[in-house]
């Protein structure tokens, strides 16, 4: 699991965005999205809900902000 992967998925659960991520950390927004997708295909799991342009965290994604706020400090 890459640490960078993670950071961008804390960014992307808090601002509830991959731009606005994308945005603070200097990625693109494809950028973003594929490290997200690297991180669910690694996992095995959705750790967002995309609807229209909107996203939630799934359980998953709940789980997984804990643990990387744990890995980050």
């Amino acid at each position: 699991m890459d640490i960078k992967n993670l950071i961008t998925f804390i960014h992307v659960a808090e601002l509830r965005s991959f731009t606005k991520a994308g945005d603070k950390l200097g990625f693109s927004q494809p950028t973003v999205s594929f490290q997200i997708k690297q991180l669910e295909d690694e996992l095995d799991c959705l750790l967002f809900e995309r609807i229209n342009h909107t996203i939630s965290l799934t359980d998953k994604g709940h789980e997984l902000v804990s643990y990387a706020h744990r890995i980050r400090a």
